[in-house]
């Protein structure tokens, strides 16, 4: 499951689950952007210039890649591909346009205190807000 990661208050980042389906013109199945009625005109967690949105997405990181997000331009752009996956399958697995080199750096692996902190801390919290997600993902299960 994808996750959008937007700057939020004090907490500094929060993250929502973001639809990855494939773009209609793509595939014939209708893409969930679409589906919930948003524009793939403009990257996904962008609003219209007469409307005031406060954060804004930081960072898309998916099973595939890993994207940044360029505010000004309002784009994403790839910054990394997960070790066996390719620009091409990142691109025809998305369903909006991004900016990317033709040849993607490879995600590393996250360092032990990365995952220490992922695991110990992160995830517990995680719990609350997205348990399935914790559970698929961490193995943490919601504590009664």
């Amino acid at each position: 499951m994808p996750v959008l990661l937007t700057p939020f208050a004090s907490l500094k980042m929060q993250s929502c689950p973001a639809p990855s389906l494939p773009h209609p013109s793509r595939s014939p199945t209708v893409s969930m952007w679409s589906r919930f009625g948003i524009s793939t005109a403009r990257a996904p967690g962008t609003s219209a210039d007469n409307v005031y949105r406060p954060g804004g997405p930081v960072a898309l990181v998916t099973s595939r890649c890993l994207f940044t997000f360029d505010r000004s331009r309002r784009r994403f752009e790839l910054a990394s591909v997960h070790p066996g996956h390719t620009v091409a399958e990142v691109a025809e697995n998305t369903g909006f346009a991004f900016d990317h080199a033709p040849l993607a750096p490879v995600t590393p692996s996250p360092s032990a205190e990365t995952l220490r902190i992922l695991r110990s801390i992160v995830a517990p919290q995680l719990v609350e807000v997205y348990p399935r997600f914790a559970a698929d993902v961490f193995g943490v299960a919601e504590v009664a």
